[in-house]
């Protein structure tokens, strides 16, 4: 058994759900710049302590915060982000820096690589990696993963700065949580490149 692994999968789908909870109740933006409702921006939501039923303790989840993911997905769309650009340059000091502020220690893993599209042009990258170890030897590892960089000419806030500002999210929601499960977060560029 993996402690804490179906705590972790709920937070992601809880952490997705919030951004959704934000705005579907009142229809509201939660972008600070249009007019936002802060009561609605600053909502923090907490799952509630799974059904114990098999006599396992099950821990709280730790909270969300939808602000926090709008601060993250506004930090990563301010320009384009396309592989080996300045602008995905940005966005992995952003994401570096957003990591080490949590307190995590950040690995940047540079490529160059042959794309799969555009005529097999050469693209270069830099994946951003951080582990959150196990105290188990020989643990498990369960990878987060999403993708920093955008199309040319694209801001890329769905594809995929969300999935990265919801990692980011999870990664600070998850910094002291107790598991026996090693759990790698992982945001990858050249993703648009195949």
């Amino acid at each position: 058994m993996i402690k804490n692994r179906l705590t972790v999968s709920a937070l992601v789908i809880l952490t997705i759900a919030s951004i959704s909870a934000c705005t579907a109740s009142t229809g509201a933006d939660i972008s600070p710049e249009r007019g936002t409702n802060n009561s609605q921006q600053d909502r923090v939501l907490e799952a509630p302590t799974a059904n114990n039923t098999t006599n396992v303790k099950h821990p709280q989840l730790p909270t969300v915060n939808a602000k926090n993911i709008w601060t993250y997905l506004t930090g990563l769309t301010a320009q384009e982000r396309a592989s080996g650009t300045d602008g995905e340059k940005t966005a992995v000091a952003y994401i570096n820096k957003t990591f080490s502020d949590f307190g995590y220690e950040v690995i940047l893993q540079d490529f160059k690589q042959t794309a799969a599209q555009d005529d097999g042009a050469d693209i270069s990258g830099t994946n951003v990696i951080v582990a959150k170890p196990s105290p188990r030897e020989n643990a498990d590892i369960l990878i987060i993963s999403a993708h920093h960089d955008s199309k040319p000419g694209s801001w890329g806030a769905n594809d995929n700065a969300s999935g990265v500002a919801v990692m980011l999210e999870v990664a600070q929601s998850i910094k002291d949580l107790d598991t026996d499960t090693e759990i790698r977060f992982i945001s990858f560029s050249g993703e648009e490149e195949g």
